[in-house]
């Protein structure tokens, strides 16, 4: 006769279903008169099982804790089975909520209590979807990682529904993201990756947006003082696909360790600031190059429009290629990518005017006194954005001076 299990099988996590076996005739009753089927059984047996924790979890866990992400486990499971499965995944269980308790309270109180729960324990649908829901109440954004029917609900709200290669066929219908590795350090790469693509776009958008606005500005005001465009719309759109082109090899560039150390959110005030900032700065030094050019060149008449704009245009892509360099990042020097893509635009934009794709873009080469002028001009632009540049990574990308220390030097 095997040993039935007893309260330490339970709580060391082992679930346990006994086996039995009986024997009942072809035909027997149904309704009021059937016999109990559990009358009269033969015990077979107990199976236990244990829900197996991978190697890389606690490693995982340990991850997440350094990028700043809480871990809260939602399970149908017991809550004596699944305090075990956190133990050996290294989750450090800081309140429990069962699905009982949890039918108990508002969703007021709900939101309060998820601040200091970690595990919550028989669980339906309905209640992981509520626990989901009160998170994103008190501000946070929620990754449901879930494979179960009873986890469809929770992964169609949550802010990013993760299902894994072998759940059911709704869990990966309602998940945002699909793993081929069920592996929790995917996620936690995941994760990390996120936040370096977040700096990459916030870098890459408040710039261009703030040189759009210096450009805008500009042509308003020498459309008003010149005699012909400023530049042609083929001119602008040249401009604006060699800028594309350098902005693109940001994706390859380094990120200071501190911005990936804690969540960061999408925040609009920054590119504002950046506008009302670099967007003047970067017109009047755009109309310092005009006045310049009309002063002491005399490209002033329609006769000379197309060196006019030849000259502006290599300006403007030197100017701006070269500001989106400067603000790129405090992670040190620029990648071998950026590198090579911003030298190889830079030259392409002096060389257009000289190149027989001149006359297709309305320009012509201009006379050799021109770069000493834009250099003249193009130096104090740069030394300007340069002392506006603490101001430019605190205000828009949110980065301190500790941030943006090499990481062996924050961790000594």
């Amino acid at each position: 006769m095997p040993r039935p299990p007893t309260p330490r099988h339970r709580a060391t996590g082992l679930r346990v279903v006994a086996v039995a076996t009986r024997r009942t005739p072809l035909l027997r009753p149904l309704g009021a008169g059937a016999d109990d089927p559990e009358r009269d059984l033969l015990l077979l047996g107990f199976v236990g099982m244990v829900d197996p924790v991978r190697e890389s979890a606690a490693r995982a866990v340990e991850r997440f804790a350094e990028q700043g992400v809480a871990v809260k486990v939602l399970t149908g499971d017991d809550t004596a089975v699944a305090e075990q499965v956190c133990a050996r995944a290294g989750i450090a269980v800081t309140g429990v909520l069962d699905g009982t308790a949890l039918d108990a309270l508002g969703d007021v109180a709900l939101a309060r209590a998820v601040q200091r729960t970690t595990l919550f324990t028989r669980l339906g649908p309905l209640q992981k979807e509520r626990v989901v829901a009160a998170l994103q109440q008190r501000g946070h954004t929620v990754g449901f990682l879930g494979d179960g029917l009873n986890d469809v609900g929770a992964l169609r709200i949550a802010d990013v529904g993760i299902g894994v290669d072998g759940a059911v066929p709704a869990a990966r219908a309602a998940a945002d993201i699909v793993l081929a590795d069920r592996s929790p350090d995917v996620v936690v790469s995941a994760v990390e990756e996120g936040r370096r693509t977040l700096r990459r776009a916030t870098r890459y958008l408040t710039v261009t947006a703030a040189l759009n606005v210096g450009n805008a500005l500009s042509v308003l005001v020498a459309s008003a003082v010149l005699p012909f465009l400023p530049l042609l719309p083929a001119q602008l759109l040249l401009q604006g696909v060699l800028f594309g082109v350098a902005a693109l090899s940001l994706s390859f560039d380094r990120v200071e360790p501190g911005w990936t150390a804690r969540p960061r959110r999408w925040d609009t005030r920054g590119m504002l600031w950046s506008m009302a900032v670099l967007g003047p700065l970067a017109s009047a030094f755009d109309l310092v190059t005009f006045w310049a050019v009309w002063r002491f060149l005399g490209l002033d008449t329609p006769q000379e429009q197309a060196v006019f704009q030849a000259v502006w245009f290599s300006e403007g892509v030197l100017s701006q290629v070269l500001v989106l360099l400067l603000l790129r990042t405090r992670a040190g020097r620029a990648s071998r990518p950026v590198v090579a893509t911003v030298s190889a635009v830079v030259l392409a934009g002096l060389a257009v005017p000289y190149t027989p794709l001149a006359p297709l873009f309305g320009m012509a080469a201009p006379p050799p006194a021109v770069w000493p002028l834009l250099a003249a001009v193009v130096l104090p632009f740069l030394l300007c954005v340069a002392a506006t540049r603490p101001l430019y990574l605190r205000h828009v990308l949110g980065i301190r001076a500790a941030d943006s220390r090499p990481e062996e030097e924050r961790i000594r």
